[in-house]
């Protein structure tokens, strides 16, 4: 979804918009292109040995000690943030994180073992016995004065970084981004600066531009991660992950990096519940363009819009959110809530460690590995697959698809359109609802007692010892970690998010504008021909029926991914895209330093052990069931979303193109 709309120029050009957005060739090459998805760009820029070196995900990173009660503490993996049903069914099901998340080119033992993670690194530079005996955990690590100064008080920890709102709510929910992920103290300059990002390390060994460059915004991994459709729309804009997860874009940048903003800006669940989700984002933008039709479902909801809208919404996507929690400055800049928000995600230790990422972040809305997994990135998913014949076969695209053949009765049949297509392969309340969010899912699964203990958080993953020597040790973050040809300046500027990108493909103020939607998009030539025309889109195709009983019931729309005010032109325009946004607040070098690096947050070992642990983002995560049903189920993404059931007669023909009108404006 990202990937789309933030990373393809062509996908969310007006070319883009009108034909080549639902061409397959928009599709398989503009979105998700072999090349990007291939395993050149996943292994190289995304999980380049260095980053995901033994160091970062081999299994002694991700032992149990480091997952342990400690790194899940109740306080990180509270019922906000990643209520079982969300995570475990609904968005982390085995499926994505094992096969669909994590296929085998980019998680092969290959590269976990040989490339990322040797054992030696781990072994002895990251997780030495020594380092985390109980002695270095208990003096060395977690001495007051370490625990105090330099990260966070033991009560920040306990509350702000690691108590369970912060990461159940840090990362999905608004208190989690409010007081854990960004808690004062954490963000505080002191934090930062002294402890967990003392410039040295962060300027030399890990937020060296080339880390945050090929890191962060690797494009395999911003671009995957963020396009899965279905990860992105279901999990992704799940209302409690979009709303207390991701944060709009101004939230998370002002919100997030400032008190008042966290408080006001960011988490104000208002905001969320206006700004972020309000109907009127979802009618315009993401109704009109990526939500009804194939087509429209993947331009729209892949595209730049959808991605920009719904994905980039100001406290989802912003840079902001990003850049400090989740994706440094470089991250969130480019790929901001592709690379970035899976970089980020992925290295900010506590918050966005890869584990975070994985359960919430990669999680069907995250995009991490998981989501670049198989599922997402396999190339059946990516190529025929995601894009199906059917979604993107040329008859849909072609005119005559949208011509008579199109609004044929045939192609609109009812059936297609009916309720239980919609009801149940999508978006049915019994899947969001207790398969993804059930409560007691992330109480006793994910959020267990033993997982997430004070003690282990206090002792095994913040000891200074463990993130100070064994994990950000200089030479690990320098070579293993950010190795040049991860981060180098070349990738960020060319593949993935070089500032054109940004500005003029992916949040163009003209993309988001009206004059984007009407005349691009939807020209009177376009619909009137290709489409429908803008009586027809108008009417037919974004009236509140069709949109509420044909694509995603009004409840789903609303509730789930992208309520209007979402998408709406201001959240959009202005505090989600803008230049400025982007470039000055949510990517500022601080930003990104502080944030994202800070040693707690993003200290390998956390985002090795805690947050990518095989275990966790394999079983826990992931299952199969999760991402398999609730995400990409075939019904949803294939042609059960997007086939003749989508546009059946009854959304065409009654709803769009009135027998009258089909009959005489479209098919005179």
């Amino acid at each position: 979804m990202l990937t789309k709309a933030m990373l393809t120029k062509a996908m969310l050009t007006k070319a883009m918009l009108t034909k080549a957005m639902l061409t397959k060739a928009m599709l398989t090459k503009a979105m998700l292109t072999k090349a990007m998805l291939t395993k050149a760009m996943l292994t190289k820029a995304m999980l380049t040995k260095a980053m995901l070196t033994k160091a970062m995900l081999t299994k002694a990173m991700l032992t149990k000690a480091m997952l342990t009660k400690a790194m899940l503490t109740k306080a990180m993996l509270t019922k906000a943030m990643l209520t079982k049903a969300m995570l475990t069914k609904a968005m982390l099901t085995k499926a994505m994180l094992t096969k669909a998340m994590l296929t085998k080119a980019m998680l092969t033992k290959a590269m976990l073992t040989k490339a990322m993670l040797t054992k030696a690194m781990l072994t002895k530079a990251m997780l030495t016995k020594a380092m985390l005996t109980k002695a270095m955990l208990t003096k060395a690590m977690l001495t007051k004065s370490m625990l105090t100064k330099a990260m966070l008080t033991k009560s920040m920890l306990t509350k702000a970084m690691l108590t369970k709102s912060m990461l159940t709510k840090a990362m999905l929910t608004k208190s989690m981004l409010t007081k854990a992920m960004l808690t004062k103290a954490m963000l505080t300059k002191a934090m930062l600066t002294k402890a967990m990002l003392t410039k040295a390390m962060l300027t030399k060994a890990m937020l060296t531009k080339a880390m945050l460059t090929k890191a962060m915004l690797t494009k395999a991994m911003l671009t995957k991660a963020m396009l899965t459709k279905s990860m992105l729309t279901k999990a992704m804009l799940t209302k409690a992950m979009l709303t207390k997860a991701m944060l709009t874009k101004a939230m998370l940048t002002k919100a997030m990096l400032t008190k008042s903003m966290l408080t006001k800006a960011m988490l104000t669940k208002s905001m969320l519940t206006k700004a972020m989700l309000t109907k009127a984002m979802l009618t315009k933008a993401m109704l009109t363009k990526a939500m009804l039709t194939k087509a429209m479902l993947t331009k729209a909801m892949l595209t730049k819009a959808m991605l920009t809208k719904a994905m980039l919404t100001k406290a989802m996507l912003t840079k902001a959110m990003l850049t400090k929690a989740m994706l440094t400055k470089a991250m969130l800049t480019k790929a901001m809530l592709t690379k970035a928000m899976l970089t980020k995600a992925m290295l900010t230790k506590a918050m966005l460690t890869k584990a975070m990422l994985t359960k919430a972040m990669l999680t069907k809305a995250m995009l991490t590995k998981a989501m670049l997994t198989k599922a997402m990135l396999t190339k059946a998913m990516l190529t025929k697959a995601m894009l199906t014949k059917a979604m993107l076969t040329k008859a849909m695209l072609t005119k005559a698809m949208l011509t008579k053949a199109m609004l044929t009765k045939a192609m609109l049949t009812k059936a297609m359109l009916t309720k239980a297509m919609l009801t149940k392969a999508m978006l049915t309340k019994a899947m969001l609802t207790k398969a993804m969010l059930t409560k007691a899912m992330l109480t006793k699964a994910m959020l267990t007692k033993a997982m997430l203990t004070k003690a282990m958080l206090t002792k095994a993953m913040l000891t200074k010892a463990m993130l100070t020597k064994a994990m950000l040790t200089k030479s690990m973050l320098t070579k293993a970690m950010l190795t040049k040809a991860m981060l180098t300046k070349s990738m960020l500027t060319k593949s993935m998010l070089t500032k054109s990108m940004l500005t003029k493909a992916m949040l163009t103020k003209a993309m988001l504008t009206k004059a984007m939607l009407t005349k691009a998009m939807l020209t009177k030539s376009m619909l009137t021909k290709a489409m429908l025309t803008k009586s027809m889109l108008t009417k037919a195709m974004l009236t509140k029926s069709m949109l509420t009983k044909a694509m995603l019931t009004k409840s789903m729309l609303t509730k789930a991914m992208l309520t209007k005010a979402m998408l709406t032109k201001a959240m959009l325009t202005k505090a989600m895209l803008t230049k400025a946004m982007l470039t000055k607040a949510m990517l500022t070098k601080a930003m990104l330093t502080k944030a994202m690096l800070t040693k707690a947050m993003l200290t390998k070992a956390m985002l090795t052990k805690a947050m990518l642990t095989k275990a966790m983002l394999t079983k826990a995560m992931l299952t199969k069931a999760m991402l398999t049903k609730a995400m990409l189920t075939k019904a949803m993404l294939t042609k059960a979303m997007l086939t003749k059931a989508m546009l059946t007669k009854a959304m065409l023909t009654k709803a769009m193109l009135t027998k009258a009108m089909l009959t005489k404006a479209m098919l005179t």
